[in-house]
């Protein structure tokens, strides 16, 4: 997958559903996707048991994505968020993107001239998005 088409998020604002633009689905832009909608569902007092995927299901500009949401529109819109998120993770995820986000984290290295608060933050970072879709594989 390459960089130059990788998606991005934009939000209108504090507690507003994300926009995910056209382009490849990664660990990361998925996970800020997450946390956007965690943020929306608690701007709206939605408790983590109510919540589920039809207001968020058209937050995909992407053509691949929207045309998957809109041919299982009924089914994705009842199902929990984190069901929701399984889908989307593995229809639009690379089939071996958990083992190359491992492999990253085992090689990583703090490079001679990286402040040790950048490297710690990429390595916690992968590891969160690694972690979450890890804890997450089971539903």
């Amino acid at each position: 997958m390459g960089n130059s088409n990788v998606a991005t998020i934009t939000i209108s604002g504090h507690g507003k559903r994300p926009s995910v633009s056209s382009g490849d689905l990664t660990p990361a832009v998925l996970l800020e996707f997450i946390q956007y909608c965690c943020c929306f569902f608690n701007e709206k007092d939605i408790p983590e048991e109510k919540r589920v995927a039809r207001p968020v299901l058209f937050c995909f500009k992407d053509v691949r994505i929207s045309t998957y949401v809109s041919a299982n529109q009924s089914i994705l819109g009842a199902l929990p968020f984190d069901t929701f998120l399984k889908c989307i993770r593995d229809n639009f995820l690379p089939h071996d993107w958990a083992g190359n986000l491992r492999a990253d984290i085992y090689r990583a290295s703090q490079g001679k001239d990286q402040p040790w608060r950048d490297y710690a933050n990429k390595v916690a970072s992968a590891g969160l998005q690694w972690n979450y879709g890890q804890r997450r594989q089971s539903i």
